[in-house]
């Protein structure tokens, strides 16, 4: 009898031992995602052919993005994109208002804001094809909110054969109305 008796308290203590066992190695191996934070110097993620449509209710097409590359930090809310384009459209009439590309830059997409880098060029379009006017230049703010781009850099503006240059710039596109800051240069061809 006693040979049973041990035999069912070896078995009892086996499995006491085995369950706390699983219970420590369980405990501690649980990783808490929550808590894990990413090195603030390298990105969260990183996309490749990013693509970006914003409808209104009624389902026309406000604006699109588009870049060969995209990328987030953590804690950041711009996202970097490289060779970014973006198509402004009215929204009465799907009439393309004005588009713009940059080698690169960022945007924030909760608040419509933007910096556009190196070589943009923002295009405002217009039916008649004499008032199109191209805007050159770099580190160029861009608000979709308010239709504004602005600048403290060196820009450049072509309409039909007309060139000003100039050190920084406002554009409102609501009014069509282009400030140039300070030293400013006029060429007129007829």
């Amino acid at each position: 009898m006693s040979r049973l008796y041990t035999s069912k308290l070896f078995q009892f203590g086996a499995i006491v031992v085995v369950s706390s066992l699983c219970l420590l190695l369980n405990s501690l191996t649980k990783i808490n995602f929550d808590g894990i934070e990413l090195p603030k110097d390298r990105p969260e993620y990183n996309a490749k052919g990013v693509g970006i449509s914003v409808y209104n209710r009624s389902g026309k097409l406000l604006y699109d993005l588009s870049s060969e590359t995209a990328w987030e930090y953590p804690s950041d809310d711009k996202v970097y994109m490289d060779n970014l384009s973006i198509n402004m459209y009215n929204e009465s009439s799907d009439i393309l208002k004005y588009n713009v590309f940059s080698h690169n830059g960022w945007v924030i997409y909760n608040n419509k804001t933007g910096l556009l880098g190196e070589s943009t060029l923002i295009t405002v379009n217009d039916l008649d094809p004499k008032n199109i006017i191209r805007i050159y230049g770099q580190q160029i703010n861009l608000n979709l909110n308010t239709n504004m781009a602005t600048s403290d850099e060196d820009v450049k503006a072509i309409q039909n054969k007309t060139m000003v240059s100039a050190h920084g710039f406002s554009y409102d596109h609501d009014k069509k109305f282009l400030v140039l800051n300070s030293k400013v240069k006029v060429i007129y061809e007829k």
